[in-house]
């Protein structure tokens, strides 16, 4: 089996997506556990209230990220 379908750009774009949510991840999450680190707020509601606002950000971040990563052109040699 061949690997063809990778080369099409979308799933380009789609891998250039995934490799930078990883760290807008790690950016989000680490705001997260510092507001809440600081604040430490006593409800459980208001701890919810952070995670869910985390969660949509990463939802975001992605989507966003996926509109304006372009992909690489076809036949394009990458930098050296």
């Amino acid at each position: 089996m061949t690997l063809d379908f990778v080369a099409h750009p979308f799933w380009q774009r789609l891998s250039l997506v995934l490799i930078h949510f990883v760290w807008q991840a790690a950016a989000v999450a680490v705001c997260a556990g510092l507001l809440l680190a600081t604040f430490r707020p006593r409800r459980p509601q208001t701890r919810y209230a952070v995670w869910l606002a985390t969660f949509l950000a990463l939802s975001c971040c992605a989507a966003l990220t996926f509109w304006l990563v372009a992909a690489p052109e076809p036949g394009t040699a990458a930098p050296r």
